[in-house]
């Protein structure tokens, strides 16, 4: 969090008041999002662990093909999936019991949000980028009922 902090300070600092405004997601990747989800796409999902919407938010890490951070647990409802893409390659989180597309997608070195309805159970997340998964990247999210 603390690294997530200083580059926004960075961040912030470079650009001057442009960077406290709103930022949409790259133009290439709303395209590819089908219509009826391309309104739950945000450029943050705020920090104070409230999603656009109110609900959690659930922040994810991808680094070269892994998550370098993930959560083990959440809570049933509207969810925000926040990825960090720190790698250099596209990365995304998916689910097959909850969408039938990503959750939520982020070019190499971008960070991206997309929000779902979690349902209490247990579920495997994985990145849907071939190869990827069967790397290992994928996990396991328990969502409490």
């Amino acid at each position: 969090m603390t690294r997530r902090l200083t580059t926004l300070a960075a961040l912030v600092l470079a650009l001057g008041p442009a960077a406290c405004s709103e930022v949409a997601p790259p133009v290439e990747y709303v395209e590819q999002v089908p219509a009826e989800k391309r309104s739950e796409l945000t450029a943050d999902g705020g920090g104070d662990g409230q999603g656009p919407a109110g609900g959690e938010t659930l922040e994810f890490v991808a680094v070269d093909i892994d998550y370098s951070e993930a959560p083990q647990a959440a809570e049933p409802g509207e969810a925000t999936f926040e990825l960090v893409n720190e790698g250099a390659t596209v990365h995304n989180v998916a689910i097959d019991e909850v969408s039938s597309t990503p959750i939520v997608e982020a070019q190499g070195g971008q960070t991206a949000t997309g929000t779902t309805e979690l349902e209490p159970g247990r579920y495997v997340y994985y990145c849907s980028i071939p190869g990827h998964r069967e790397a290992g990247m994928e996990g396991r999210l328990e969502v409490s009922g």
